[in-house]
């Protein structure tokens, strides 16, 4: 992929959207004002109005984009450079909240960690509306590095991100509709005997599947009731440890293929998974795995976020997993 690097010093002005250092450095309060002699119906038409002419204005600048608007806020970023042939100009952090009720503005970052998964995005390549939330695919990289991206869900009804998935190469669907997302992964392939090289491998998963993993490392739901109680009953089998201790140097040296995963049930793969976290000492915030990888000798929790310690193999393999988890 061709990259063009890039660096941002924009000098901006507004009309209608004013960032004065009162806006700037948080939320500007104001009283609601509001007619009393209006309809109901002519107010919500006017609030509604209000809303639309300042979503003008941000298109009409070409220093912002629009993100998103629903209930009441507009939320907008900076617009930067143009980045590579594959994605236009992305959105530069933070993101901008305008709300149409007090006329107020706030900056929203998206979290450094989310769930114990390191983001440090600092602009929002592409984006993707939802049945009623946000998908981001961000980048911490500068530009310099677009391989390695890593998808966040927005819920703009209580204004909260959670990871889905990452290190990958991700756009959305160009060819007719955008109900899905493309990602490229590279796999090693032996050529001769001994003798390897990595190439590319590109896979397509739908929106709604890619919403289903937007959990913790350590969150990936099973087909049972939500107890742990009955999950420990399930995954607490000498067999699995066993199955641990067995698979454990292959998820961390060598890159697995989904025919080398084939015949594992999904607890099993949600175990394999929660292994590369636990070797590096990850903290589980579920009882049942703490519970399950405490019985290993070389398991320490110490750390709330490992993500910087995985390696390119641990990390391909995560994904390889939950692609078939």
């Amino acid at each position: 992929m061709k990259i063009i690097t890039f660096s941002f010093a924009v000098i901006f002005t507004f009309c209608s959207i004013s960032c004065d250092s009162s806006y700037v450095d948080g939320k500007k309060s104001s009283k609601l004002i509001v007619d009393e002699s209006l309809s109901p119906e002519v107010a919500d038409k006017q609030f509604k109005t209000k809303i639309s002419d300042f979503e003008t204005s941000v298109h009409n600048n070409g220093n912002y984009q629009l993100l998103y608007s629903a209930n009441g806020r507009v939320y907008y970023c900076k617009s930067g450079l143009s980045i590579s042939y594959k994605y236009n100009k992305p959105f530069l952090l933070p993101i901008i909240v305008w709300d149409a009720r007090d006329d107020s503005k706030r900056k929203l970052n998206i979290p450094g960690t989310i769930s114990g998964h390191s983001i440090n995005a600092n602009m929002i390549v592409d984006k993707l509306d939802f049945e009623g939330r946000l998908i981001l695919i961000v980048s911490s990289e500068n530009g310099e590095d677009l391989e390695r991206l890593k998808i966040v869900s927005f819920d703009p009804s209580n204004e909260s991100f959670a990871y889905v998935r990452g290190n990958g190469d991700w756009s959305f669907g160009e060819d007719g509709g955008v109900d899905y997302v493309a990602y490229s992964t590279k796999v090693r392939k032996e050529l001769f005997q001994g003798e390897f090289i990595e190439e590319k491998e590109t896979h397509r998963i739908t929106i709604s599947q890619l919403l289903d993993q937007q959990i913790a490392s350590d969150d990936k739901k099973l087909d049972l009731d939500d107890n742990s109680a009955n999950i420990e009953n399930v995954i607490d089998k000498t067999d699995n440890h066993h199955m641990i201790e067995e698979m454990l140097p292959k998820l961390r040296g060598n890159y697995l293929t989904k025919s080398d995963l084939s015949g594992y049930t999904q607890e099993q793969l949600m175990l394999m998974r929660n292994a590369i976290f636990a070797v590096h000492g990850y903290r589980f915030n579920r009882e049942y795995l703490q519970n399950f990888f405490s019985k290993f000798d070389w398991y320490s929790p110490q750390h709330d976020d490992v993500s910087s310690q995985l390696s390119e193999i641990e990390r391909q393999n995560i994904d390889t997993i939950l692609s078939i988890e």
